[in-house]
């Protein structure tokens, strides 16, 4: 990827061109959205070719499945489409998708527990 895709604040859609440029369909043709759209419907994630376009244009945000899907048809990692760069957080939050409805429910109650320790550290009440 280059210096400008691999930047951690790059969008998906521009990740996703970057993708659709470089990794031609096994037949050796570019991609577009409508050959994207239906490699991904016959993957078994039905998307369409204005839903293509929007991710393009970042006019949507993809669902997690979609990414994993995306990355399957390209043949990379999800960790392709991450601003993150720990390479163990894409199957951690895949596994974490996995869970049943309460236990996810309390992952998500620690995950905002974590963030608030981090946005607002516990302070010494002596300060």
């Amino acid at each position: 990827m280059s210096d400008e895709t691999s930047d951690s604040r790059t969008s998906f859609g521009t990740r996703l061109r970057w993708l659709m440029e470089t990794h031609p369909q096994p037949d050796g043709r570019p991609w577009t959205p409508g050959s994207l759209a239906k490699a991904l419907t016959a993957a078994g994630h039905r998307v369409s070719r204005q839903h293509i376009w929007k991710l393009l244009r970042d006019g949507a945000q993809p669902s997690f499945a979609l990414v994993d899907a995306v990355a399957d048809v390209f043949g990379v990692g999800v960790e392709t489409f991450s601003e993150r760069t720990e390479p163990e957080l894409p199957a951690a939050l895949y596994r974490a998708g996995e869970l049943p409805p309460e236990q996810l429910a309390h992952l998500v109650q620690f995950v905002r527990f974590l963030e608030s320790q981090v946005e607002h550290p516990h302070q010494d009440p002596d300060q």
